[in-house]
């Protein structure tokens, strides 16, 4: 499914069935910088129905307050990819995303198997949210994999710093000043301890309030702890 979204974030969206005439329309209609562009995905049966109920999809969505900020997201089911137990393929993906990441001088951003693409989940477990515009004045939350804005990274002391902290396996540069920050080489491992540590590395910068879990949630950031307690 191809996806344009015009001046309306809600109602101004047409969808269109993949097709080979409809592809290079599709991507025709991204030279008129639209408000939202993107692509749903899902394998099919001998029959052409779906496999699995789940969608893959990516997305390129202008900010409805501040439409100069772009966020780019994507979403895999792990029953498409075997994803949890695949080293290999969290390797491949982390390295293609931190490449797009340095081409578009991403300056907020993560990777996670808890929260789809929209807010964090500190922002979740909080009950605070913070513009998208805001993101080089505070992280919104943390997670797997981080990329921190040039600002908020010297504040933390810069890549030696955080390297020096223990508290990730990678700490790589981005275009502008932007940190990319793994914490670990498999999600998996990002657990206890791990968690705490990446909390504790970042949380001068971090967007404040008590996380808390409610109805049987359980996200990747520490359970009870606000960052305004650790500055």
């Amino acid at each position: 499914m191809l996806e344009i979204g015009r001046e309306d974030p809600v109602f101004g969206k047409r969808r269109t069935l993949y097709s080979e005439k409809a592809w290079p329309r599709f991507l025709a209609r991204l030279a008129e910088h639209p408000f939202s562009a993107g692509v749903s995905l899902t394998p099919l049966d001998d029959r052409g129905f779906p496999l699995h109920k789940e969608l893959a999809y990516f997305n390129v969505v202008r900010d409805a307050v501040s439409p100069a900020w772009t966020s780019f997201e994507f979403t895999v089911p792990a029953v498409y990819t075997g994803w949890p137990g695949s080293a290999e393929m969290q390797d491949r993906w982390t390295a293609f995303v931190r490449n797009q990441a340095a081409l578009v001088g991403a300056c907020a951003g993560g990777m996670t198997d808890d929260r789809g693409p929209g807010d964090t989940a500190l922002e979740r477990a909080t009950g605070s949210w913070a513009w998208i515009s805001e993101s080089c004045q505070v992280l919104r939350g943390y997670t797997w994999v981080t990329v921190v804005a040039a600002q908020l990274a010297r504040s933390l002391g810069g890549a030696e710093a955080l390297r020096a902290s223990g508290a990730f396996c990678e700490v790589s540069p981005l275009r502008d000043g932007s940190l990319w920050l793994r914490a670990t080489p498999a999600v998996n491992d990002f657990t206890g301890d791990r968690i705490r540590r990446v909390f504790e590395a970042l949380a001068p910068v971090l967007l404040t309030g008590v996380a808390r879990f409610e109805n049987n949630e359980s996200f990747r950031i520490v359970n009870g702890v606000d960052a305004a307690d650790y500055r």
